[in-house]
């Protein structure tokens, strides 16, 4: 009954003053269930106030990362089903060719980076995650795949240097391109929603604004999606792991 409240009141504040606001006055999960229910497709911003840092960053991080290079697959699936409490293949689905066509981060216009600064990024398509990153600039699910080792840095820069992705989705191009497998980009795209989205949950002094049909950027994106109902419920799992 509260979030159906809650969620009324974020729908007449959108309509009066429009997709921006504050977590104060409505909180994250609120702001996914909105998004999911109306099915919508664009960029979520998340702007913390100066001085505002997130504490868990740094745990987060090494706990989360779980490197390419290391163990085998039923290892690494099982450490991930177990520190986030969901099986992988219940809550990712491929992504749907029907969506608005991607583009690079170079081809987005978006007024978002330069009158807000925002430094946390959801990208919604049909009110389903399809990314999450805190930079703009294209380079944040290169930078983990490189970080962990998923793949190396002299294959990866060849196959950007080489070939286009043509709107594809990075993960998928490199998945047709032999480079990585079904299961490592579920594991990719679960490390990419822990690390960007569990800790915006902690965040309670912020500005956020949503940006409707903003392009999608094809190389932060896997190529899988996860509901926001979903994704919350991930990330409820994901803090009762950490906490304890």
């Amino acid at each position: 009954m509260v979030q159906s409240f809650t969620l009324l009141l974020l729908i007449i504040r959108v309509k009066i003053m429009g997709t921006q606001g504050t977590l104060t006055d409505f909180s994250l999960p609120a702001i996914f269930q909105w998004l999911e229910k109306g099915q919508k497709t664009g960029v979520l911003a998340i702007h913390p106030f100066i001085g505002v840092r997130f504490a868990s960053d740094t745990n987060l991080q090494s706990d989360v990362s779980v490197r390419g290079n290391t163990g085998n697959e039923e290892d690494r699936a099982s450490t991930l089903k177990t520190r986030h409490g969901t099986s992988q293949e219940s809550v990712r689905t491929s992504f749907e060719p029907t969506l608005p066509p991607v583009a690079k981060p170079k081809q987005i216009n978006s007024s978002l980076q330069i009158q807000h600064f925002p430094n946390h990024y959801i990208w919604i398509a049909q009110g389903r995650i399809v990314a999450a990153a805190n930079r703009f600039d294209g380079q944040g699910l290169i930078s983990l795949i490189r970080r962990d080792q998923w793949v190396s840095d002299r294959v990866l820069s060849k196959l950007l240097q080489r070939c286009s992705l043509n709107h594809q989705p990075l993960g998928l191009w490199l998945k047709s391109n032999g480079v990585l497998d079904s299961a490592q980009l579920e594991q990719i795209f679960e490390i990419q929603l822990v690390e960007q989205i569990v800790p915006l949950f902690q965040l309670k002094n912020a500005q956020f604004k949503f940006e409707l049909r903003a392009a999608l950027p094809a190389l932060e994106m896997t190529g899988l999606s996860i509901s926001t109902t979903e994704a919350t419920m991930m990330v409820s799992g994901a803090l009762k792991q950490f906490s304890g």
